[in-house]
């Protein structure tokens, strides 16, 4: 006759604090945390600029991180158009990715696109600077997408504050 297997549940250690959590969920929170900062920063400059905004625009396939858009009824058209749609860039992606985020926003078919890398969430200088020489070259293949930083987006949000 087999033995009989014990039921009782293995407990294992929970981290309690961020200290004691592994390097690599640190790293998953800090560039969530940063991104999400971004996110409502351009929340924030949207609705300054009196735009309708709003997180995660649902598009075939993905979303679109944040979407300024207007209200307008335009019969048997739409009600709800689409103006700056933005993609956050926290940490060092492949090209592939990154042709991907430009394809995303054109499949939203705005009129501006935008996409942002937040430097502090790269390993270093040198790593966002090829990045973000990359991705301008791939913008200009579009007519309307147009690659920024974080520190502009902090630029943006100090002007419109002061108006």
């Amino acid at each position: 006759m087999p033995e009989k297997q014990s039921k009782e549940l293995e407990f294992k250690f929970i981290p309690l604090t961020e200290e004691e959590l592994p390097e690599d969920v640190k790293r998953t929170f800090k560039l969530h945390r940063i991104s999400r900062n971004c996110k409502n920063k351009l929340i924030k400059i949207g609705e300054e600029l009196d735009f309708k905004t709003t997180f995660e625009w649902k598009i075939s396939g993905g979303s679109i991180d944040v979407v300024w858009y207007i209200e307008k009824e335009i019969p048997a058209i739409c009600q709800i158009i689409p103006i700056v749609a933005f993609e956050i860039e926290t940490s060092s992606r492949t090209r592939k990715h990154i042709k991907g985020d430009i394809f995303n926003l054109q499949l939203l078919n705005a009129p501006f696109n935008v996409v942002i890398f937040l430097k502090e969430g790269f390993k270093n200088g040198k790593e966002f600077e090829s990045i973000l020489k990359v991705s301008k070259v791939y913008a200009k293949t579009t007519k309307n997408t147009y690659i920024r930083t974080g520190e502009e987006i902090d630029e943006w949000l100090e002007k419109v504050k002061k108006k």
